[in-house]
């Protein structure tokens, strides 16, 4: 078996600290693009556990760098 099928049966973990990192970044790359395009986001509100969409004008996020470590 050569190496790229060895690596396709070997399942990728999709944990650790680079992983979170590139879920951060992705997330904070599409709130920078939607807020810029004048597009709303759709998300969770955990304190009144409902779908709440929000205005691109009301989309607040920090830069990746400024995240707090998980």
């Amino acid at each position: 078996m050569n190496r790229n099928e060895s690596d396709l049966r070997e399942p990728r973990s999709a944990e650790g600290p680079e992983m979170i990192a590139a879920m951060r970044r992705g997330v904070v790359e599409a709130l920078r693009e939607h807020k810029q395009q004048g597009r709303s986001v759709i998300v969770w509100d955990r304190e009144t556990r409902q779908v709440v969409e929000v205005p691109p004008d009301e989309i607040i996020f920090l830069e990746s760098r400024d995240l707090p470590p998980e």
